[in-house]
């Protein structure tokens, strides 16, 4: 088959629930109310203490529900739900599929046709400004797609677990997680009582995810973990970063709270040694 252009591979994990109580239990343990993930299918599944374990998408399937999450994620997401599993009528197991991602759903149903695939499922994906689809299927694709890359997902702002999000991560540290992810009408879930409570103070937090652009040529591919010096006290913490064509590059990263990125010098210091120019851009 040719290659297909509009059309994408993204890598995710899958968790499938199933049982009897698998719609009451997702519906206490995950941040989306369960009886609208039509309208909205990300949710956040968090710890306890509130702070995020994962960001996922909750869709129908079959007798159940099917959790996508970042690749990676898979053991950690279990792990907490199989902790939480207690006497009730669930099953949480691993599933496996694969994903291709368009803009154009007439263009990824004209795919599946071409593929004859008899079981599949097609989930819409928004974040921010960015809407496309995604065709979940088993088996394998003869065909040669782009992927989904770092640079696509910067772009459009969406966290990454193990980049933007880990045990330390608070909801509203990520502009738009909570207003995508998060019902303040359903009832109770695990680790609700953070996430209320900092809303309720005007989601005033102590870092906030921003883009940035590096404008010249770097000597070296920037790492998650470099810090940008933004004064003698604060330090900009890069989570995530690509190169671009013209030896610059695009990430995001989390900026400490009370710098005015408007007044910051257009060359800074990158891991104390490298010299760049660098163009901060919040997310709305």
């Amino acid at each position: 088959m040719e290659n297909l252009h509009g059309i994408k591979t993204v890598d995710r994990d899958f968790i499938q629930v199933e049982g009897e109580d698998a719609k009451s239990f997702l519906q206490s343990q995950c941040s989306q109310d369960i009886e609208k993930i039509d309208e909205k299918n990300l949710s956040l599944i968090l710890n306890p203490n509130g702070k995020v374990v994962s960001l996922l998408r909750i869709s129908k399937f079959k007798d159940g529900y099917l959790l996508d999450l970042d690749r990676g994620a898979f053991d950690v997401v279990n792990d907490r739900l199989q902790k939480f599993k207690i006497r009730v009528k669930v099953s949480i197991q691993k599933a496996n599929f694969n994903v291709l991602r368009s803009s154009d759903l007439t263009l990824l149903m004209e795919l599946r046709e071409r593929l004859q695939l008899n079981e599949f499922l097609v989930v819409p994906f928004r974040w921010n400004e960015y809407e496309a689809f995604d065709l979940f299927f088993e088996g394998e694709i003869d065909s040669k797609c782009a992927e989904f890359s770092a640079f696509d997902r910067i772009s459009i702002g969406f966290p990454r677990f193990g980049n933007e999000i880990d045990e330390s991560t608070i909801a509203q540290e990520i502009p738009g997680l909570v207003e995508n992810c998060v019902s303040f009408t359903k009832g109770c879930y695990t680790g609700q009582e953070l996430v209320a409570r900092v809303d309720s103070r005007g989601s005033n937090v102590r870092k906030l995810l921003t883009s940035f652009e590096v404008k010249k040529s770097l000597p070296y591919s920037v790492l998650p973990g470099s810090k940008i010096k933004l004064s003698d006290t604060k330090q900009f913490e890069i989570t995530s970063f690509t190169a671009t064509d013209d030896q610059g590059g695009i990430g995001m990263g989390f900026m400490p709270r009370g710098v005015n990125f408007h007044v910051l010098p257009e060359k800074l210091l990158i891991n104390d040694e490298i010299e760049v120019f660098v163009k901060f851009s919040p997310f709305s």
